[in-house]
Formats: structure tokens, C-alpha cells, sequence
């Protein structure tokens, strides 16, 4: 296995904060840039999506009175070698909470969530290759 080193471990949890601060601020260009060009996102429901779809979702997010209130908020975050080996690679886990504010100014927890996913090094930087979001109880889609 390759060596993971502390600056790989910043620069993936940097990509992520990217991420997500582009889908709560209506960023679509900042989304797809998270990504590779081959990038598979499997939501909790088991849909498919990649970059692209990531990027229709960042756009509408301000447009809707409701999603213009949710934020991401990632919590523990592990960054680990390849489990195949593939020195270009890392597995990444953490938690992520959506909160939104429908009825101002109570702030509720919309979602709870886990994702076990894949980011890869294109051009020495690390882009999020695979991502499976799976929700901690299924009652809450």
C-alpha cells in the first residue's frame, strides 16, 4: 500500500469542505470541479449520478426557499490507503449532517448520513472518484 501522508489527509478533507460549501452556496462550477470526469455518486436510494448531476443539484439548491436554508456539515473524517492497493488512491468515510431552517428560527437536523468513498490523484490533485451516501436510518429519505 501506498503511504498516506498528512498533506494528502488536508488536501482530500480540503476537496471535501470544497464540495460541500459549493452545493450549499448554489456554486455548480465549484461542484464539478470536486470531481473526476468518470465520477459515480450512488445515493441512498440506490439512483446513479455523477459530476454533472452533482453540478443541476448545487444550481437549483439557492433556488428553492426550503434547500436555500440546508447546509452539509461533515463530521468524523477518515482518510485511508487503497484497499486494492492503488497507490493513486485513498478511501475516504465520514459522517455529514444536512440541517435546514423551514420554520425559522428553529434550525432542524434534515438528514444524517454516512458516505464510504473513493478519491483518486489526477494531476496531483485528489478528486472524489466514487461516493456511496447512505443514509443512518432509512425512514428519514
Amino acid at each position: 500500500m501506498s503511504e498516506l501522508t498528512v498533506e494528502d489527509r488536508v488536501l482530500i478533507r480540503e476537496r471535501y469542505d470544497r464540495m460541500v460549501w459549493a452545493l450549499n452556496n448554489g456554486d455548480p462550477d465549484g461542484a464539478t470541479a470536486c470531481f473526476t470526469s468518470d465520477a459515480e455518486v450512488i445515493r441512498f436510494d440506490g439512483s446513479i449520478s455523477g459530476a454533472a448531476e452533482t453540478a443541476t443539484a448545487a444550481k437549483a439548491w439557492p433556488s428553492d426557499p426550503v434547500n436555500a436554508t440546508r447546509q452539509h456539515h461533515i463530521t468524523t473524517f477518515l482518510v485511508d490507503p487503497d484497499e486494492g492497493g492503488h497507490p493513486e488512491r485513498r478511501r475516504v468515510r465520514f459522517y455529514f449532517l444536512v440541517t435546514e431552517v423551514s420554520d425559522p428560527p428553529e434550525i432542524k437536523n434534515r438528514w444524517s448520513c454516512y458516505s464510504d468513498d473513493v478519491v483518486e490523484r489526477v494531476d496531483g490533485d485528489w478528486l472524489i472518484q466514487h461516493r456511496k451516501i447512505t443514509l443512518n436510518h432509512p425512514g428519514t429519505a
